[in-house]
């Protein structure tokens, strides 16, 4: 229970922190382009593009974990804690699977 609540503030955590445009340096496809192209992008743009699909995994974890908490069904509090670990799956491939293209550019 303790375990599900740490990864869920974690992941929500880092949610917000990308949509604001921080903490884009966790994200492996910004961290490894040049200092020329990341000049040249809004961190904001790509934190948004990044978070908004997280945010949306957040809240898929957070309607799991309640129904983890208030069920009695046993059998459906499994299926909730195995659709936790998919999603945190998920929600990882997210970030990596993002491509930062040149529609992330700051406008001039």
């Amino acid at each position: 229970m303790v375990g599900s609540l740490i990864v869920i503030g974690f992941m929500t955590i880092i949610s917000i922190a990308l949509i604001n445009g921080k903490a884009l340096n966790m994200v492996p496809g910004y961290r490894t382009l040049p200092d020329k192209v990341k000049k040249t992008l809004d961190p904001k743009k790509v934190g948004r593009k990044l978070g908004i699909p997280m945010a949306g995994v957040d809240i898929v974890m957070i309607i799991f974990f309640i129904i983890v908490y208030f069920s009695d069904s046993e059998k459906l509090q499994g299926y909730a804690v195995y659709g936790m670990m998919l999603l945190f799956v998920v929600s990882i491939a997210i970030i990596d699977m993002i491509n930062i293209t040149g529609k992330d550019k700051k406008d001039k």
